[in-house]
């Protein structure tokens, strides 16, 4: 006997049947292989072979009702379907319970992010840990710090040149005008390796206009009538005289007694000469220099072996000179730059070569030779004016 069913509980059903056939395209997207395969073999319920019966509630989520067996009662049908759509909303009620119950034992992690909780459970969590702020305020607070201490940095290396020292006009670099004067000492190193540029190098806090009115050859009494010209009154601020060319032009070891005694006082008045005339062009600061080497290795222990004869016959003159020279300088209140003293500590024991090492030729500096003056030079001014050097 077939049974009757109202033309509405069939419009139900339908609607049942296409509701769920898109729940199922949704569910094949995200369900594990696995479970597809459950699908597949859920679909043959209707089948001759198998009954139409569901083993699992899953199982049951995971067919179409379109399914069932369409020769069945309509109204049987519709009560199944209406079954297995409550089965559905129970296991998702189970499921949600169960995820929230994870959620909730995950909240008791210092870190629950790292398990994939959401942002939200992850600041709730923040919040509920005063360790956890305590760590996150630490971090801020070192960020601060290390941001204070590059402003710093950048503060005195990038604009130390803000400060001076000139308090009359502050935030103004000073500039003071540097004349050089003497022989081929400076000015082969000023032309062929930039020995204005290496002194002023070593200031940022001062800048230095430099003028080189040495001459190659120059000895001390032509400096004197040169000196006039070079360093006219109010044309300088800082003067420094560096030569040793009345050592190297005037072989004393083919005088007697008397002619080297006249040489030295006649080199004496000269020198007195060119400083008090450099001090009556208003110059303030004012320094003295030489001699330096005549010939490298002089005080090496294989020294006689490559050392030539002028180089090591003028080794105790170039001392007498230089000794000369500081006397005067302390006598007439002006400084003394021991060159040859920088050259000597600077030059190895072991070196037997004439030259090469600090010199082109054993008295004219090289490049590295030049650096010990820009550097001696520097060091003086830096003196002077209490600029401070840079490394």
């Amino acid at each position: 006997m077939t049974s009757r069913v109202h033309p509405s509980q069939t419009e139900e059903l339908e609607s049942f049947r296409s509701l769920d056939s898109i729940q199922s395209e949704e569910l094949e997207g995200s369900v594990h292989p696995s479970a597809t395969e459950k699908k597949s073999s859920a679909r043959d319920i209707g089948s001759p072979n198998r009954p139409a019966t569901v083993r699992s509630s899953k199982d049951v989520s995971l067919f179409s009702y379109q399914e069932i067996d369409e020769d069945g009662d309509i109204e049987t049908q519709l009560n199944l379907v209406k079954k297995q759509k409550k089965n559905n909303n129970n296991n998702t009620i189970a499921s949600s319970k169960k995820e929230l119950s994870i959620s909730q034992k995950l909240l008791k992690f210092p870190f629950p992010q790292s398990h994939g909780i959401s942002d939200d459970l992850f600041l709730h969590s923040m919040y509920s840990y005063p360790m956890l702020r305590k760590i996150l305020l630490f971090i801020v607070i070192l960020i601060l710090i290390c941001i204070g201490y590059f402003t710093a940095y950048v503060y005195t290396t990038n604009f130390q040149t803000l400060t001076t020292t000139d308090y009359k006009n502050p935030g103004v670099i000073p500039t003071y005008r540097l004349t050089f004067i003497g022989d081929s000492l400076i000015h082969r190193p000023f032309t062929e390796f930039d020995l204005g540029g290496r002194v002023q190098r070593y200031f940022r806090t001062i800048n230095l206009n430099i003028t080189d009115h040495a001459r190659n050859g120059q000895e001390i009494a032509e400096c004197e009538s040169n000196v006039y010209d070079d360093v006219p009154i109010g044309s300088a601020d800082m003067v420094i005289l560096f030569w040793d060319s009345d050592c190297s032009n005037v072989d004393e070891s083919a005088m007697d007694d008397d002619e080297i005694r006249e040489t030295r006082a006649n080199y004496k008045a000269n020198l007195t000469e060119v400083i008090n005339a450099v001090k009556s062009a208003g110059v303030t600061y004012m320094a003295i220099s030489g001699p330096n080497l005549l010939g490298e290795g002089t005080y090496s222990f294989l020294r006689t072996i490559w050392m030539t004869r002028w180089a090591d016959d003028k080794s105790s003159m170039l001392d007498d000179y230089r000794k000369i020279n500081e006397d005067i300088a302390s006598e007439l209140d002006v400084d003394y730059i021991d060159m040859r003293k920088a050259f000597l500590r600077a030059e190895p024991t072991y070196w037997v070569y004439p030259a090469y090492r600090l010199t082109l030729d054993g008295e004219h500096p090289n490049d590295r030779g030049t650096g010990i003056i820009a550097k001696q030079f520097a060091m003086q001014i830096s003196a002077w004016t209490g600029a401070p050097l840079r490394s």
